[in-house]
């Protein structure tokens, strides 16, 4: 039998038993058209049935043709009768001549009767009579109705039909929507019916293993709705009925009743309000379960199904019987029932109910759910096979959410198991090696000296100071970095607990009144004031701040209005109350210490009422009125009293201007307590300058000009900030000395020349230099331990680059921030990544998703921590209290988090603000200002919506490093027993020290410990800002680069992350070495998940590595080519060509930008392999390639840079046009650069929605096209909805729509390559020189050949293989049709040179020609010859006609040579890739870039004897084209002339 898929079968004449059978004539209409490629090639587009039918009536006789299937002679003779005649309708007349007035009683009619009632509407209530359907012909004639309502009704009537019969979707149709919605609903309810009928039926073929189910959904057809709001009605209709039905039947269980009032949960122990709340949601979802099972139909989608997540239930798994097939869909059914109950249940509870609800359903262990269901798991996951246990125990011991957690977890387990003793013995054993190198500690090189402490030091030295750049501590050990680290964590604390305190109850104080004010309209601003001047006075006397006035803690219950605000305020004295003990046990406890306690309290309060706006703010500006009325002030004074000499008394004005500048600079830049601020002020002043009141400091006028005192809320968090400051800075120098002395502090200047360390000397530290940084503090609590003090006689000297790291943060990049218009670009800059990253919704989904990875990479997956936990924190801190959460214990444990540096270290956020930050604490040169940056960075970063914005990127960010924080507590607590152990962990992984004491010099308990370990753990291996080294401190303010502390950070962290792996697996305690078999494990995972990725992707679709090269070479944009890109579908077929869609996993995961490199390195030296280039030459071009990637980030444009530079030249990197000015105009040409750097600021989001918009409109050409891209595309709305709300771009590659571009830059290549000899300075050229760029020219149009042949190859290697067809001719096949799609594209010439890849070479240039003329007409004695390589450019050009394309670039060179008569070494017959292969063949060729001398005056010369001979003794040839060594050759082998 002859193949039904052959050209041969399908183009075979049908005979009349082929035509009238049943089986051709109910085929669907579609299969009577053929739709393939080939097919259409072939002309079998007509159905055979309709010949010689108008194409007018062709829709209408088919039509018929469906109605009388099962006769189809009917129409037949309908078309015999139609003759020319094309207009005459069908009617029974037909009927009744073929089988007579008994027509009706003939069975085979009676299914095509029926139908044709149906396509006519004839009424067929009382049965079928030939009276009833007499009067309806087909199409509907009548008398008095216009042709329009004929038509109307033909169109209703034939769709209706078509929706009915031949199953065209009622969405694409015509009919009215008050007839089409009717019908969307009513078809769900039938679908309804259907499903209860097809579960009857699956369960009698369970019992009787019958094929009932089969037959019935055979048998029961129902319309396609279609899509949009009609299947909305279709599914209301369907599960409705089914939700609707169960209710009712389970509303017969008087015990189901009592579900809504949650009696059974109140029966296991549970709450009242819980009882309800879980008996409501099961009340209605149970009803969803049996409803949604019981009509589900066979062709209806799981939730997991349509969105490729999970299937559960395979009937269509080979050799089922039909039990098993019936219970495969009864399975399918119970799991659509789950689904439905599930969202019933989202849909119906309350939302905190349901929140709540939720928390405890995840966070629950799988062996801990109630009712018997948690030991039934338990019992059933406990394996046999020792390897698997671990993993069930996971699962058992895991919450639902956390199952696949605790699955990898478990596996990564299992792998360290085995690992561990591996790894471990492969460290000792390097680390073993590296002790016997005799090099000193890495930590004494810092001690050396540049000049004279020998070679070997210096050299170590060097290497130290450029390591300072680099290193996170820089020049400072890195125990002393920790403990800065931990004094700034301990000072954040306190501020984000007295600010996210003062938040709630002024978030509960508005509230209150507002509600208040509804409720007796009593409301005002001054009474809020009031409230936060009651809760400001009482929190005063925690910190001995208490005034006057006082507050006791029931004043601030205030029942008029319903406000009790005790409970917040007690929580906030309780921790200022322990600010002020860690003040006080600061002190000894002596009558000395006592009175300095006294008087510290005493500035506390002081501070309280002498705080000013203008204090420590060198920017702040009075407003221009008070600032005149200070001066006019002054200057009355300074005539009236006479305070200064004759000269400043003759300018008053002018003294007392100088006087006001000079007390707003003094109140602005300097340091220390408000006290010492005022003091420096009344020094500027008079001595019998007048004092205003009775009690001031500052005379009235003085203190309008200094902004007058901060209000109480902020005068509080600047005494408790400056307090806090005061104490943990004095902790932290007590505990640098304590730990430091003798280890990087002594006590002699001369203590390295005497250890023999050095020859250098140390220097002091004084008390002098602290203040002389500006390192001191507002209020004094005691002696700076870490200076020295003359009364005691204590003497502290450190290294010069220890000093200044202690004492100066100034970066050399400061100065850049003082210049006018370099701050306005970095400003920009800032700006430009912010609306890409914080404003844009995509990349806020990404660094949530994308961040899981720093967990993973670290092996912290599994047991040991919740990310429940960790959503709690990040709700506290985004959105305030949260329920009957404990607030107390959130912010103890926010407060935690600070202290160790887990939040507030978003690499990203932290990057941009901290730019803001120090372009708002400098002043640009002269005051001159292109725009007001200030208004411009405090919307930036203080608005409200930015701020919201901004927090909730960086909790997706943080959320992880708590989960990871958590999550090394747990691996700390079971590894660590006692703080000795503590100890040997320090020495063995950490490297440092460990002090056995706080910052504060109390005791450290066990569990303080394992908080410094977790902290320093997550601080080392999760991105942080606070640990950028200084040279990405001051390139960031660079005017290139992009997020470059990011990028900086993923290097620091992957690199601590071998680190600890490595010193851990060399750990004497057991449960470190398998942390470090774990962490190792984990990093290996997170650079494999790409690669696993693509190949299963591959495997799955039957893709070859090969095909996924072609993708990536010639298929994708340019940024793709490297990127770790997983197809998910692939048409090698496809009716545009071979199409395939992917995702670019590179942007899940962090860690590709270490991976890109790699990639780089082995694709780069792949190429060079294929281009047969030399070992040394592939090796170093593959790692330069590699290395330049790695610095991208570093050394790429800026986004606004890029953006400028783009405007200013008007191409885009990607060679696109932005303006032209002869069309554009000056006005348009400016306007589209302000457009295009606008571009560039504008948020991420914006894009993606206007995106969204285009998937939103039909795409049809009456909506002017704009559903469609840029590239003519139709825009996929669910493929940008997923874009934009999961952060996953979907990407689809045409081979056919690439080819055009590749086209484009072919043609562009060619026009471009005739510069070389076109150009009028290619007169200006030698004779050799002429040579040399025709050569080039020739190698860049061969370039351009190869790389679109290159193009066509990696097109067909895309295409389908035909069964039983050899790779060679489907390549060929593909490549065929490839070419007929750019034919119009390319000339006759190309065409052919393409089709047979061979080279059509730049042709020779005309010599007698202008350029070939000016060549050497000035040049006296000169011929066409000696001016001109004629001969020799004909000799190539005709050489290179013959060779084919793919030649390497050694192969080309060498015709050129043969053709020029340049003796060429036949290479030696050695085993080398095939060059037959398709991936030789698919090899690109180095490109050849062209380069344009200036124009040169050429000297006039005598005629050489032989033109083609220099004087050298080469020819021209020779001299263009060989090197040194094979000139030195050539000129051997010459025979000599003896003179």
């Amino acid at each position: 039998m002859a193949d039904i898929n052959s050209f041969e079968y399908l183009n075979r004449p049908l005979d009349d038993e082929d035509k009238d059978s049943f089986e051709y004539l109910n085929r669907p209409i579609e299969s009577s058209t053929t739709t393939d490629r080939l097919s259409a090639i072939a002309g079998l587009g007509t159905d055979t049935r309709i010949e010689g039918v108008s194409s007018l009536k062709q829709e209408d006789v088919l039509r018929l043709y469906d109605v009388f299937q099962d006769n189809p002679k009917i129409v037949k003779e309908y078309i015999f009768r139609l003759g020319d005649n094309q207009k005459t309708p069908f009617t029974t007349d037909i009927i009744k001549e073929l089988y007579g007035p008994d027509a009706l009683k003939n069975p085979t009619l009676k299914n095509d009767l029926k139908r044709y009632a149906r396509l006519t509407q004839a009424p067929t209530a009382g049965g079928f009579t030939f009276s009833a359907l007499d009067s309806f012909s087909y199409p509907p004639t009548s008398e008095g109705q216009s042709v329009e309502e004929l038509l109307r009704i033909k169109n209703t009537r034939d769709e209706l039909y078509d929706v009915r019969e031949r199953q065209k979707a009622l969405s694409e149709t015509d009919i009215p929507f008050y007839l089409q919605k009717p019908m969307a609903l009513g078809a769900g309810l039938e679908k309804g019916l259907k499903g209860v009928g097809l579960t009857i039926t699956e369960l009698a073929d369970v019992a009787a293993g019958t094929e009932l189910t089969d037959w019935l959904d055979e048998n029961w057809e129902t319309i396609d709705t279609g899509g949009g709001f009609n299947m909305v009605l279709d599914v209301l209709g369907q599960f409705g009925l089914g939700y609707g039905a169960s209710l009712k039947l389970l509303n017969g269980v008087r015990k189901y009743k009592l579900l809504k009032r949650g009696e059974p949960f109140k029966s296991f122990g549970v709450g009242e309000k819980t009882s309800k709340i879980a008996g409501r949601m099961g009340y209605y979802s149970i009803p969803a379960l049996v409803g949604d099972a019981a009509v589900m139909n066979l062709e209806d989608k799981q939730f997991g199904e349509a969105f490729n997540l999970y299937s559960f239930g395979n009937p269509d798994a080979e050799n089922l019987t039909n039990r098993e097939k019936a219970l495969e869909r009864l399975k399918r059914k119970a799991t659509f029932g789950v689904e439905g109950a599930v969202l019933t249940t989202a849909l119906t509870a309350l939302a905190k109910p349901l929140i709540k609800w939720g928390g405890a359903a995840v966070t629950t262990k799988l062996k801990d759910i109630p009712g018997g269901i948690g030991e039934f798991i338990d019992d059933g996951l406990r394996a046999r096979d020792s390897l698997i246990d671990p993993v069930n125990r996971a699962i058992a011991e895991s919450s639902v959410a956390n199952v696949p957690l605790r699955i990898l977890g478990a596996g990564i387990n299992i792998s360290a198991q085995i690992a561990a003793p591996v790894l471990g013995g492969v460290a000792r054993k390097t680390n073993a090696l590296i002790a016997k190198s005799g090099l000193p500690p890495v930590t004494d090189w810092k001690f050396f000296s540049t000049t004279g402490d020998g070679i070997g030091k210096a050299f170590l030295k060097r290497l130290d100071n450029i390591a300072v750049f680099l290193r996170t501590a820089g020049a400072l050990p890195r125990d002393v970095f920790d403990a800065i680290q931990l004094s700034e964590g301990e000072i954040r604390a306190i501020s984000r607990n007295m600010e996210k305190s003062f938040g709630d109850m002024d978030k509960e104080i508005r509230t209150v009144l507002e509600k208040s004010f509804e409720l007796h309209g009593t409301k005002s601003p001054q009474q809020y004031e009031h409230i936060i001047d009651d809760v400001v006075e009482y929190l005063k006397g925690a910190i001995g701040g208490r005034g006057a006035k006082g507050k006791i803690l029931a004043e601030l219950q205030y029942k008029n209005v319903g406000l009790d605000l005790r409970e917040p305020a007690r929580r906030l004295y309780i921790a200022l109350r322990k600010l002020r003990d860690e003040a006080k046990r600061i002190f000894p406890k002596t009558a000395e210490g006592k009175a300095e306690y006294e008087a510290l309290l005493d500035s506390i309060k002081a501070h309280f009422n002498i705080s000013f706006r203008a204090f420590r703010n060198p920017r702040f500006k009075p407003e221009p009125a008070v600032k005149a009325a200070a001066i006019k002030e002054i200057t009355k004074l300074i005539k009236e009293k006479r305070f200064y000499n004759v000269e400043r008394q003759l300018n008053p004005e002018g003294t007392a201007t100088a006087l006001v500048n000079d007390i707003l600079e003094t109140a602005g830049t300097t340091k220390g307590s408000a006290g010492q601020i005022v003091a420096a002020i009344v020094g500027k002043l008079a001595d019998d300058f007048p004092i205003a009141k009775p009690g001031e400091i500052l005379p009235d006028v003085i203190q309008k000009l200094l902004g007058g005192p901060k209000d109480a809320r902020t005068m509080l968090l600047d005494v408790v900030g400056s307090l806090s400051q005061s104490v943990w800075k004095y902790n932290l120098y007590d505990t640098l000395y304590r730990t430091g002395k003798g280890r990087w502090v002594f006590d002699n200047p001369r203590h390295l020349i005497d250890n023999n360390i050095s020859n250098r000397n140390l220097e002091e530290l004084t008390e002098n230099d602290f203040i002389k940084a500006g390192a001191g503090t507002i209020f004094k609590l005691g002696d700076n331990a870490l200076v020295s003090n003359a009364q005691t006689g204590k003497q502290v000297f450190v290294t010069p680059e220890m000093k200044k790291a202690l004492l100066d943060d100034s970066l050399y990049t400061d100065g850049l921030l003082n210049l006018p218009v370099y701050r306005e670009f970095l400003m920009l800059k800032s700006s430009s990544q912010m609306s890409k990253t914080v404003l844009s919704l995509m990349t806020q989904v990404r660094n949530v998703t994308s961040a899981i990875m720093f967990p993973l990479a670290n092996g912290h997956v599994g047991g040991g921590a919740s990310y429940v936990d960790a959503y709690r924190q990040i709700a506290r801190d985004l959105f305030g209290r949260s329920g009957r959460v404990d607030t107390k214990i959130l912010d103890d444990y926010g407060m935690e988090l600070e202290r160790w540096g887990v939040t507030n270290s978003s690499v990203v956020v932290r990057e941009m603000k901290d730019m803001f930050q120090k372009i708002l604490e400098t002043e640009p040169k002269g005051g001159f200002k292109l725009i007001d940056d200030d208004a411009f960075i405090n919307f930036m970063t203080k608005s409200p919506i930015m701020k919201k914005l901004t927090d909730v990127y960086q909790a997706g960010d943080i959320i992880h490093k708590i989960y990871g924080y958590e999550f090394s507590k747990s691996q700390y607590k079971a590894a660590f027993n006692s703080i000795d152990e503590v100890a040997t962990f320090f020495k063995e992984v950490l490297k440092q020290p460990f002090d056995v004491k706080n910052l504060n010099g109390t005791v450290k308990s066990l569990e303080e410990a394992v908080q410094e370990v977790a902290g320093k753990t997550v601080a080392n291996t999760y991105p942080n800002y606070n640990y950028i080294p200084r040279l990405v401190k001051e390139l960031r303010r660079a005017p290139f680069g992009n997020f470059i502390s990011f990028a900086s950070e993923m290097m620091r962290t992957v690199g601590n992350i071998g680190t600890y792996a490595f010193r851990e697996l060399q750990s004497s305690n057991p449960y470190i070495r398998q942390m470090g078999a774990k962490r190792m494990v984990g990093l290996t995972n997170v650079f494999a998940i790409g690669p696993v990725s693509t190949a299963v992707a591959l495997k799955g679709l039957g893709m070859t590595e090969e095909q996924m090269d072609s993708i990536k070479r010639n298929n994708t944009a340019p940024w793709n080519r490297f990127a770790q890109l997983v197809p998910y579908s692939f048409k090698p077929d496809g009716p545009d060509g071979p199409e395939i869609k992917y995702i670019n996993l590179s942007y899940s995961n962090p860690y590709e930008i270490l991976q890109q490199p790699l990639y780089i390195l082995m694709g780069s030296a792949t190429q060079g392999k294929l281009e047969a280039k030399e070992s040394e030459r592939v090796a170093f071009d593959a790692l330069t390639a590699a290395f330049l990637k790695l610095l991208d980030p570093f050394a790429s444009d800026a986004i606004i840079g890029q953006a400028m530079e783009e405007a200013v030249t008007g191409k885009t990197k990607t060679g696109r046009s932005l303006w032209n000015l002869d069309v554009d105009g000056v006005l348009g040409v400016g306007n589209k650069m302000f457009n295009h750097v606008i571009l560039a600021l504008l948020p991420t989001t914006f894009v993606n929605l206007k995106r969204v918009e285009q998937g939103l409109i039909k795409q049809d050409d009456a909506t002017n096209h704009r559903g469609y891209n840029k590239y003519g595309k139709p825009v996929d709305l669910k493929e940008e909805l997923l874009a934009l709300f999961a952060g996953i771009r979907l990407s689809t590659v045409n081979v056919y729509d690439n080819m055009n571009f590749t086209i484009n830059k072919f043609q562009r290549s060619i026009r471009e390559n005739k510069t070389y000899t076109s150009s009028t300075q290619y007169q200006n050229l030698s004779r050799s020189e002429k040579l040399d760029y025709f050569i080039k020219a020739q190698k860049a149009n061969y370039m351009a050949y190869n790389e679109l042949n290159l193009a066509l190859k990696d097109g067909a290697v895309l295409g389908s293989f035909g069964e039983g067809e050899t790779k060679d001719n489907s390549l060929r096949k593909t490549r065929n049709a490839l070419l007929k799609q750019i034919k119009e594209r390319l000339d006759s010439k190309n065409k052919k040179a393409f089709k047979f890849e061979t080279f059509i070479p730049m042709p020779v240039i005309d010599f007698k020609g202008k350029a070939a003329k000016k060549s050497f007409e000035d040049i006296e004695g000169a011929t066409i010859l000696s001016s001109f390589p004629a001969y020799e450019m004909k000799a190539i050009y005709k050489a290179l006609q013959k060779i084919p394309l793919n030649l390497s670039a050694e192969e080309f060179d060498n015709e050129i040579k043969k053709a020029l008569g340049i003796y060429v070494e036949e290479p030696k017959e050695i085993e080398t890739q095939n060059k037959d292969s398709f991936d030789y063949l698919n090899r690109p060729l180095s490109s050849v870039a062209p380069t344009i001398v200036q124009p040169q005056t050429i000297a006039a010369a005598p005629p050489p004897v032989n033109p083609t001979v220099n004087p050298t003794g080469l020819t021209v040839a020779e001299e263009a084209l060989l090197s040194p060594t094979e000139k030195a050759i050539r000129l051997r082998s010459k025979p000599r002339t003896v003179v």
